[in-house]
């Protein structure tokens, strides 16, 4: 599961993350490029996003500054691309029925919100988006877009199988199985995304669909 997911686990998808290459000069040492990303992580994890300076990134990689700010501008531009890293690779999912596919995607989306990194970093990278749209928008075509078209293929299916399901769009239903979790996130007292919570989210996409009716078990 997310939460339980190790910081330094995965070496690819650096190239989301990082700055653009400069096309002159000693090229960047890509040790440097992970160890940068996995003490953001570490640190981030451990004491919030808000608490987390580049200097604190910068000594925990064993590294300067200014190798931070040859790839980076700020600890802030590093939290898209390593969520990406951690949960960007969705399999493919096609269980027979819109439930079960919706059930499989609600476990992948819980183990995002669940991941501790996620849990410390939303809040307050949220609030730095709230005057940098283009960044905001960035991230919803790129991470949260590829898992709208996962979702869309998943209703499509359902209809190709004669499922009788209402003119609900793809988005709609993604804010209703994303928000809760979202939530959990942001107020860690509501506990985690457990099993209740995905199944509970999945029925009530179900019933906005006209699949299931609110007292269906």
């Amino acid at each position: 599961p997310g939460a339980d997911r190790g910081c330094d686990d995965r070496e690819d998808g650096l190239e989301e993350i990082m700055k653009p290459g400069s096309s002159g000069g000693r090229p960047r040492d890509a040790a440097i490029d992970t160890a940068l990303i996995d003490a953001a992580t570490q640190l981030i994890s451990e004491k919030g996003f808000g608490a987390v300076t580049v200097d604190e990134v910068a000594r925990r990689a064993g590294t300067t500054k200014p190798a931070f700010y040859r790839r980076f501008s700020q600890v802030a531009d590093m939290v898209p691309g390593i969520i990406q890293r951690r949960h960007g690779d969705v399999p493919p999912i096609d269980s027979g029925s819109l439930e079960g596919d919706l059930l499989a995607f609600q476990r992948f989306q819980a183990d995002i919100f669940n991941d501790v990194f996620v849990r410390h970093s939303m809040a307050g990278w949220l609030s730095h988006l709230a005057t940098r749209p283009e960044q905001a928008r960035g991230f919803v075509e790129g991470f949260l877009g590829n898992r709208l078209v996962l979702l869309q293929g998943m209703l499509d299916r359902s209809r190709d199988r004669g499922e009788s399901l209402g003119t609900v769009p793809a988005a709609q239903v993604m804010d209703i199985l994303v928000g809760p979790l979202l939530m959990r996130s942001l107020m860690p007292d509501l506990g985690a995304a457990d099993e209740q919570v995905q199944r509970d989210t999945v029925h009530t996409a179900l019933c906005v669909l006209g699949v299931r009716t609110p007292a269906s078990d």
